[in-house]
């Protein structure tokens, strides 16, 4: 019981906290980062949603890790959140994530993400977009599902 009660205390922290919109404080930051080594998923992908509206480079950085996360929700929720993105790496970390075997949604999720950082980074003109083309035709050619495309 204590485990429930412990589940339910977090994610009713966690959805506060993303329904009201707070800025976290540094403690209440440290809090949430915690939580990444949490067991459930629910938690995670919650704590991934918390993250992505905090808009900071710290924040941004959590997000790429969770990238990483043994759960392909966690994954996909990440992959979606991080097209806020506004650095090199997570460019960088969305485009391994186009090219690995991962499932179609999370796919799909990581390309979307990997046109808004690039505009984030580089902006929407021709010469932009040209490059972009460039950078991700081969990983398109590449693509077997129609969807994704």
């Amino acid at each position: 019981m204590k485990q429930r009660n412990n589940f339910t205390y977090k994610m009713n922290y966690l959805c506060e906290v993303f329904e009201d919109g707070w800025v976290l404080t540094n403690q209440e930051l440290k809090k949430v980062y915690s939580m990444k080594e949490e067991r459930n998923p629910a938690i995670r992908q919650m704590m991934v949603r918390v993250l992505a509206s905090q808009n900071s480079p710290e924040a941004e950085e959590i997000l790429r890790g969770m990238t990483w996360d043994r759960n392909r929700l966690v994954r996909k929720e990440a992959a979606e959140k991080l097209a806020g993105g506004r650095e090199k790496e997570t460019l960088q970390r969305l485009k391994e994530m186009m090219g690995e075997p991962n499932p179609v949604l999370t796919r799909c999720c990581a390309i979307s993400s990997y046109f808004s950082v690039w505009v984030n980074l580089y902006g929407y003109d021709r010469e932009s977009m040209k490059n972009y083309l460039e950078d991700v035709d081969p990983l398109y050619r590449s693509e077997k599902s129609i969807f994704p495309l």
